[in-house]
């Protein structure tokens, strides 16, 4: 998977792999605290997902709605990049 077909930045994703460790080492201290963070992580994970959804979407657009100047070529490999993206949500 390349860093382009992730669906979190790869910075972010690194983040809050890092601090899901320690959510998981804090639960025998303080489960509550642990899982609260855990829910802040999920929350984070699902702005970044729709921050760089949005990103990819509004890159997408610009490639063939330019004024209907992009050629079929151009077309076809957007339609290409559209379907890795449904395909990666869709899990296929």
């Amino acid at each position: 998977m390349t860093e382009d077909d992730r669906l979190l930045d790869q910075s972010l994703a690194d983040e809050l792999a890092e601090q899901w460790q320690k959510v998981q080492a804090r639960f025998v201290d303080d489960p509550k605290e642990a899982v609260r963070t855990a829910d802040e992580l999920v929350g984070r994970a699902m702005s970044g997902i729709t921050e760089r959804l949005g990103r990819t979407k509004s890159e997408l657009e610009t490639q063939w709605s330019r004024d209907g100047q992009a050629d079929t070529e151009q077309l076809r490999r957007t339609l290409q990049q559209y379907r890795t993206v449904l395909g990666g949500l869709l899990n296929r």
